[in-house]
């Protein structure tokens, strides 16, 4: 029994809570604290004693060189520091926020002091350079703060004392962390592209370059399966392009950033930049056969559900809000038999990765004959169809000998246009169609449309045709 009970494992005591102990440092820094501050504001946080000025400073400096702290005071630190204790523990900060309303109201100050002749005339050709319904005020405030990221990325000082003497602000208090549009980290590498690894300014700067990926990489695929894949790695963001013809692949990646004075931390992407870079996805439509978007949802799932779909489009109603007008109808939809067609074939054409040409090829001969009924209200002669991005268009333009004969003059335009969908449940949703894939169903549309006008007999006085 004694023999026994030695063998017991001793109880394993709860693993202590830890943070990142340099994110600490780095973060108590940029708030101006000691580290005796820090840990006496803490204390004070948790109804603690304050301690010696020495027990102060020597329990802050464990906690940065262990990471070692009770979850309880972790939660009061990241009080103390305005974060979060999942910013404590690693993960990327919120940028800090920009200067715009700080400077607009030492702006208004300093003017109203009549302190600052250069400021007078910087606010003039801000108000000479701004919209008309932008104050001069507010124009120069966005411009300062613009320029103060600059100066805090490269450390220009003449920035520094060009924006100080203007603000009345001390250089030691510009130089604490702000954010205005944001730096950006691109690094690019893999198959048919040259290695990038660069700084950008701004949302807009990297997902354009996204964008420019996109196009490029795709432009020689042609018809063959082409995948773009976005994901999310807090705080990074990935793209991959999948070449369809080699099987390689081109991965994006790109981070936010904040100068600080150890150079350039990784920080979260704000609620703006994620407006930006959430339509990423749908640019990359007029792209690839394949989108994977940041939900993980892969469009179109299957290559058998896709459909082409002729779309009539509503009359515009200018009496109606625009968000409630009627959304475009589907009017036709071609599934073209796709369940016909043999395992065999559809076997060797994924081993081609050409199984979405294959699929829009059988889609397409039966379009024209789904089509030519809804034209029948006019002659062939007064419709044309054009090419547009991701989609074939059908306009009515009728001569106009044909269009006084109305009182009311008839709809012109486009009316119709024919898109990729995808059928699920019931249910159609838009799925990706490149240039390739358009201009090979155009041409054989095309060629059946003039087909059908060429056996036309005379029609004599256009009118419309019941």
């Amino acid at each position: 029994m004694i023999g026994a009970m030695t063998n017991i494992p001793k109880p394993i005591g709860r693993p202590p809570f830890r943070i990142d102990g340099k994110r600490l440092r780095d973060l108590r820094k940029e708030a101006g604290l000691s580290q005796r501050t820090l840990a006496e504001k803490a204390n004070a946080l948790a109804g603690k004693g304050g301690g010696s000025n020495e027990v102060l400073k020597n329990t802050a400096q464990r906690w940065e060189s262990t990471g070692a702290v009770p979850r309880e005071m972790a939660q009061h630190l990241a009080k103390v520091l305005g974060t979060t204790v999942a910013v404590l523990q690693g993960d990327a900060p919120q940028p800090a926020s920009n200067r715009v309303d700080d400077f607009e109201r030492v702006i208004l100050a300093r003017v109203a002091a009549g302190s600052c002749p250069e400021l007078v005339e910087a606010l003039d050709r801000a108000g000479r350079d701004s919209a008309d319904d932008e104050r001069p005020e507010r124009s120069l405030a966005t411009s300062l703060s613009g320029r103060l990221e600059v100066a805090q990325m490269t450390q220009a000082s003449e920035l520094f004392d060009e924006i100080a003497l203007l603000t009345g602000l001390s250089v030691a208090h510009l130089r604490k962390p702000m954010s205005h549009g944001g730096f950006w980290l691109l690094v690019g590498t893999g198959f048919a592209g040259p290695e990038r690894c660069e700084i950008l300014s701004g949302v807009t700067e990297v997902t354009y370059e996204v964008r420019a990926e996109l196009c490029r990489h795709f432009e020689t695929a042609g018809q063959r399966d082409s995948h773009a894949t976005f994901c999310e790695e807090a705080p990074w963001f990935r793209v991959t392009l999948s070449d369809a013809r080699m099987g390689m692949n081109r991965v994006l990646r790109f981070v936010r950033c904040q100068p600080n004075e150890h150079g350039l931390q990784w920080t979260s992407a704000t609620w703006l930049d994620r407006f930006w870079i959430d339509e990423l996805p749908g640019n990359a439509y007029a792209h690839a056969s394949f989108v994977t978007g940041f939900d993980g949802v892969q469009v179109p799932s299957k290559v058998t559900n896709l459909r082409l779909a002729v779309v009539k489009h509503p009359v515009y109603d200018p009496n109606v809000p625009f968000e409630t007008n009627r959304p475009d109808d589907i009017v036709a939809v071609t599934r073209g038999d796709i369940d016909e067609l043999p395992d065999r074939t559809m076997e060797m054409f994924e081993k081609d990765r050409q199984t979405h040409y294959l699929v829009v090829n059988w889609l397409r001969a039966g379009l024209w004959e789904v089509l030519k009924p809804l034209l029948s209200e006019w002659p062939l002669e007064f419709w044309h169809i054009s090419k547009a991005q991701s989609r074939i268009d059908v306009h009515l333009e009728l001569p106009l000998r044909a269009y006084m004969q109305f009182q009311v003059p008839p709809r012109q335009g486009n009316i119709f246009s024919i898109v990729l969908v995808e059928e699920v449940n019931d249910s159609w949703r838009h799925v990706p169609w490149n240039p390739a894939g358009v201009s090979h169903v155009f041409e054989v549309l095309e060629r059946d449309f003039n087909g059908a006008c060429t056996a036309l007999p005379d029609i004599g006085s256009p009118a419309p045709q019941t």
